[in-house]
């Protein structure tokens, strides 16, 4: 994708209120390592207040922030996952509609960057519709009645996808996973992880690990091995708190990456907005 260095990336997030702690150390972690960005807030229930103050801070440093209100109404029947009270993930499945740009990069919350994003974000997507991550906590196991295996063991993590906008606004497939979760949200494991996967498995660009490194993962491996230590060969540019454990809940003290979680959970706002451009 070609770009210049006037050019925003567009990050959205779908989120409830409860989640904005977080998602405030994932913001912060993401203007850490990177420049102009447009930020996009999904939601039902956040307070204007709180996006009045983040702004605040990022219009200081050349960020935007966006709030898109949406009704729950429109998923309040469809299957969540137990630990998401609402439909708020559900929303991502709108974002080339309701967020008018060439591209769109999602992230969920539970989530810290770990260096700069821009050779991602503008990668060449060769076509595909979406890019995409494995979900590599599955192993070899895969669930999905719903899902030919005999097509593929493809099945990727939700939690970051790289959208083509205008693809997904010409071939309407906002539509297309509308309707297939309004007939599948009752049958499906993973909410609307799975909605994704039966759309778009077969269509997506996958990507290494280091763009979604799922922590599940990496602690299954340390669990294999008996240790509390694991070095990646590519270090980690997106990190995924994506396990039973949050580096919030202090379950796991040696959870993978929890310290990078509360070194921008705790980064003062006015570090990032006295220090000198990068």
């Amino acid at each position: 994708m070609i770009h210049s260095n006037n050019d925003y990336m567009n990050i959205a997030f779908t989120i409830d209120a409860k989640y904005t702690p977080h998602l405030e150390a994932l913001i912060k972690s993401i203007c850490y390592y990177n420049q102009k960005i447009n930020f996009y807030v999904l939601h039902n229930d956040i307070p204007q207040e709180w996006f009045e103050g983040i702004q605040s801070k990022l219009e200081k440093i050349g960020h935007h922030l966006f709030s898109i209100h949406i009704s729950d109404d429109v998923f309040k029947n469809y299957k969540t996952l137990e630990h998401i009270s609402s439909s708020s993930s559900y929303y991502r499945l709108m974002i080339p509609n309701l967020i008018q740009q060439d591209r769109v990069l999602y992230l969920d919350a539970d989530i810290i960057i770990n260096r700069a994003l821009a050779d991602f974000y503008y990668s060449d997507l060769n076509g595909a519709p979406v890019g995409v991550v494995k979900d590599y906590g599955l192993g070899d196991h895969f669930p999905f009645t719903y899902l030919d295996k005999s097509v593929s063991t493809k099945y990727f993590n939700s939690g970051v996808l790289l959208i083509d906008c205008v693809q997904w606004r010409e071939k309407w497939i906002v539509d297309t996973l509308l309707k297939t979760a309004e007939e599948y949200a009752e049958q499906v494991l993973y909410g609307d992880q799975c909605i994704l996967n039966m759309v778009l498995r077969e269509k997506a660009k996958y990507y290494g690990l280091a763009n979604n490194v799922q922590v599940q993962y990496i602690e299954a491996i340390k669990q294999q091995y008996g240790t509390n230590k694991v070095e990646l060969e590519i270090p980690p540019m997106i990190i995924h708190y994506a396990a039973k454990h949050k580096p919030w809940d202090n379950q796991n003290k040696d959870l993978f990456g929890r310290e990078k979680y509360w070194f921008f959970r705790h980064l003062d706002w006015a570090y990032l907005i006295m220090r000198p451009n990068q």
